[in-house]
């Protein structure tokens, strides 16, 4: 069946080919002839048509204009010079002429050689033409001989040409149009015999053709090609050895050897493929071991971590989890998946909440890390997860579901609520111990303070009174030391910021320990660079508490050399800004492998335990405060050479005018000026001691006084008595201060007296307590004698006397500018003494020099001690020489 079909398309394709060759010859033959015997029959009649349009008469020709006119002699004249001219060619069928008149081509002259012909009347004159010419029928204006193109049939069906030719006058003026129809039947009949003869010739040609073309299809093409077919189908059998016609040398013989080159290359590349495929599938077998293997070990791995692990997709249905997770829902693995958290064995607010989390994970397609997320366990307790949950991702990138790790957090939590527990329970112990231990220190530095009022006591105690007071002040540094570093450790300190004079608070702090680095022997020198702002605002107390505590470590283990304090300015300068402190001393030195453990609390280093003083919080405390401050605390150090610490604070830079001076001078009060109330002060508290002192302070001012043990007897003698002011303790046996101030200032009377808390107690929420209670204030034991004088000046307006001395105030620090120009002014005689002096090394004769110049400018005196004392001799010369 193939084979014919094959045969009869090469023979339908080669035959049409051919068939339709001829029939475009026939057909070009048939239009050449035609189209010769028109153009011939054109130019005759063409040539007809100009000679006829010059034998009319067009003078005659213009007087016909009446139906009467066709009598006359010139209508007949040019009647008969219309029969001449179709006499002079038969195949002229009619001759007429047309004028153009009212919108419409009318008849004027009209012959035709046997009317017979014709199947209707002639035109006579006036009439209007039935048929017009296809030319005139588009009314054209004809101003020379022409001739119509096209062959078409007149108003009786006769194919005819049209020729026109314009009527001119011989002064040019146009009088009509001549019309000749010539006879075209014998163009149209040789047309027809032509088309006959290029059909014949189309149908022998295509007769001749359809055999040829089929025995030259079979013999060259199909048979060689239909072989060819079946050795492919062999070869594609495996039939390697089907032998091939190699013996053509045209294409198909090409063909050929090619399909036999490609029957050896498919052989070896079967072969080779054979040999591939063995290969292939032990890879395969082995590989698939492997990944057995590797799915065993992955669902080992994950079955062996500790926490529980699950992955889901978007409809929130498990899609797998390790063994973990499985014990958690005490079920199997194979049970919980196809599940959702619905059918899972949560409660209906734990599944809500993780297919919540779930959702916002996919939807925003980050991780959410470190969920706490609530459980109901086995035994129905509340239990705590602590979940991480990242999107899974699909090849094409798009999150196709949620992988989950969570951990059962329950005894952490359970934990981190004991340690809360706990830590309220040791800020209970603080609070309490810091109650104890205050309480009687107030006592102690209290009556160490009314001591020294005393006129009469010798020096011997006074002095014995002075080392009680610094030994209750260092005890009440450890346990405010204690009492930071719970606070630290708590997370209750806070950063109290204020405007100061960070020059004045250096000099304060080179002045405080310059005795004691000099009591050893040590030089203690504080300076700083030109660009340090003068005036900065951040927390001093805690800036001067960290100065303090390492220049003081510094002098404690330093036995020769000194202690030097450098302040500067981080570049760039900025505001706020930052400025480095950098404290180093000759001291001991300290081990590299004690420098991790320097900051840590109750941590000392061997030298610091040799040496049995302090706590090891100092620098803990330092650094907490430090870092509060914005900045952190280094240190470097080499045994036997020193120690360098260094830390940097930000701060920002304020103006003088923002600074307000608090360093008012303490005078003592000796009395109550007159002309004013007697005041009636309530003392309450249970310890004798603590009302003692109080009474011992006031008493000899002239203040009214009395006593209470508790808030009980307080309220009663209140209410009989109406103290003016209550100091009022805090913690009490029958009634604690809280209950007795609340039911003092529940009364209208008790809103007029003025209630003052007094406790030992340093948290910032038993302030917050005691004020809401109804306290006016609040004074933290141990107190100094001028802050109860000071807030009963505020409260009531004491007015006191104070002791009659000269207090001579401290002046700013001089600048060397400053310094340098009051030298200058200085008497020569004075400079003369002084330059002998320093050049001599003759230490009386300086120290005399500086008491002259003292009693005349007392900061020029104690600015030239001090640069003395610190044994920069040659400065002081070159303002001497200046």
């Amino acid at each position: 069946m193939n084979y014919w079909n094959l045969s009869s398309k090469l023979v339908i394709a080669y035959s049409g080919l051919i068939a339709l060759t001829a029939g475009a010859l026939s057909i070009t033959i048939y239009w050449q002839l035609r189209i010769s015997q028109q153009v011939a029959l054109q130019d005759r009649l063409l040539g007809i048509t100009s000679l006829a349009s010059r034998q009319i008469d067009s003078d005659y020709h213009g007087l016909i204009n009446d139906p009467e006119d066709v009598d006359t002699a010139y209508y007949t004249v040019n009647q008969g010079r219309l029969k001449e001219i179709q006499a002079s060619d038969p195949d002229i069928v009619r001759l007429y002429t047309l004028r153009f008149r009212d919108g419409h081509y009318r008849v004027v002259l009209n012959y035709v050689a046997d009317s017979q012909y014709l199947e209707q009347p002639l035109a006579k004159f006036g009439d209007v033409p039935q048929n017009l010419p296809p030319r005139l029928q588009q009314k054209t204006k004809i101003q020379t001989s022409i001739t119509e193109t096209s062959i078409r049939p007149n108003g009786v069906g006769q194919f005819v040409l049209y020729g026109y030719a314009p009527i001119k006058s011989q002064l040019g003026r146009s009088d009509g149009i001549l019309v000749i129809e010539m006879d075209a039947t014998t163009v149209t009949q040789s047309a027809v015999g032509a088309l006959a003869v290029a059909g014949g010739i189309f149908l022998v040609v295509l007769l001749v053709s359809l055999p040829l073309v089929w025995w030259l299809a079979q013999s060259v093409v199909v048979r060689p090609t239909l072989h060819l077919n079946r050795v492919a189908h062999r070869l594609a059998d495996g039939h390697w050895d089907e032998p091939l016609p190699t013996n053509r040398r045209d294409e198909l013989g090409q063909l050929a050897d090619s399909f036999s080159h490609m029957a050896l290359q498919l052989q070896a590349s079967f072969k080779e493929l054979q040999d591939y495929s063995q290969n292939l599938e032990q890879k395969v077998e082995e590989r698939t071991q492997e990944l057995s293997e590797s799915q065993q070990l992955l669902n080992l791995v994950i079955n062996n971590i500790p926490q529980s692990i699950f992955w889901k997709n978007r409809e929130n249905v498990y899609l797998g989890c390790n063994q973990s997770f499985a014990s958690v829902a005490s079920m199997t693995r194979q049970e919980i998946v196809g599940k959702t958290d619905y059918e899972m064995p949560w409660s209906r607010e734990e599944a809500d909440f993780y297919i919540e989390c779930d959702r916002q994970v996919m939807d925003s397609g980050k991780p959410e890390l470190g969920i706490v997320e609530p459980i109901t366990q086995g035994d129905g307790k509340q239990g705590w997860l602590e979940t991480s949950k990242v999107p899974l991702y699909d090849v094409q990138g798009g999150v196709m579901g949620i992988i989950g790790i969570f951990q059962d957090i329950t005894r952490y939590k359970e934990a981190e609520e004991a340690a809360q527990q706990a830590n309220h329970a040791k800020s209970a112990f603080i609070a309490n111990m810091s109650h104890e231990l205050r309480s009687p220190l107030n006592a102690i530095l209290g009556f160490a303070q009314i001591m020294t009022r005393s006129q009469t006591l010798p020096k011997e105690h006074l002095e014995n009174i002075s080392i009680i007071s610094r030994s209750g002040e260092h005890l009440l540094t450890l346990i405010n030391n204690v009492l930071d570093l719970s606070k630290i450790e708590a997370g209750r300190i806070t950063l109290n910021q204020k405007n100061f004079d960070l020059h004045r608070l250096l000099n304060d702090i080179e002045d405080m320990l310059y005795l004691k680095a000099q009591e050893k022997g040590l030089q203690l020198l504080v300076e700083h660079t030109n660009d340090v702002p003068q005036y900065i605002c951040t927390d001093e107390l805690k800036l001067r508490q960290v100065l303090i505590n390492i220049i003081n470590n510094g002098i404690k283990f330093t036995s020769d050399g000194g202690i030097s304090l450098r302040v500067a300015q981080k570049s760039p300068l900025s505001n706020p800004t930052q400025i480095i402190f950098e404290v180093e001393d000759t001291g001991a030195g300290i081990a590299p492998e004690e420098l991790d453990k320097l900051f840590e609390a109750f941590t000392q280093t061997e030298t610091g335990k040799q040496a049995q003083e302090g706590t090891g919080l100092g620098l803990p405390i330092s650094r907490k405060f430090v870092q509060l401050m914005g900045g952190d605390i280094h240190v470097s150090s080499q045994v036997n050479q020193g120690t360098i610490f260094t830390f940097e604070i930000k701060a920002t830079i304020v103006s003088e005018g923002d600074v307000v001076d608090t360093q008012i001078p303490q005078r003592r009060i000796i009395a109550l000026e007159p002309n004013q109330p007697r005041y009636r002060i309530l003392i309450v508290d249970d310890k004798p001691l603590n009302r003692q002192l109080l009474i011992k302070l006031l008493s000899p001012l002239g203040f009214e006084l009395k006593e209470a043990i508790n808030g009980q007897q307080a309220v009663e003698i209140w209410d009989d008595w109406q103290p003016h002011l209550i100091w009022m303790d805090m913690r009490m046996p029958v009634m604690d201060g809280n209950e007795a101030t609340k039911q003092i200032k529940a009364t209208t009377k008790g809103q007029a007296t003025i209630i003052i808390a007094l406790t030992a107690s340093v948290l910032e929420e038993e302030k917050v307590v005691v004020l809401s209670a109804g306290c006016d204030d609040f004074m933290r034991k141990p107190f100094r004698e001028a802050d109860i004088f000071k807030k009963m000046e505020e409260y009531l307006g004491v007015r006191y006397v104070y002791e009659e001395r000269e207090i001579k105030l401290k002046e700013k620090e001089e600048t060397v500018e400053s310094i340098e120009q009051k030298v200058r002014v200085l008497s020569e005689e004075l400079k003369q003494q002084l330059r002998d002096a320093l050049l001599t090394g003759n230490l009386a004769g300086i120290a005399n020099t500086i008491d002259q110049i003292n009693q005349s400018d007392n900061s020029l005196a104690e600015a030239i001690q001090k640069y003395c004392d610190g044994f920069e001799y040659e400065k002081i010369l070159n303002w001497l020489s200046d």
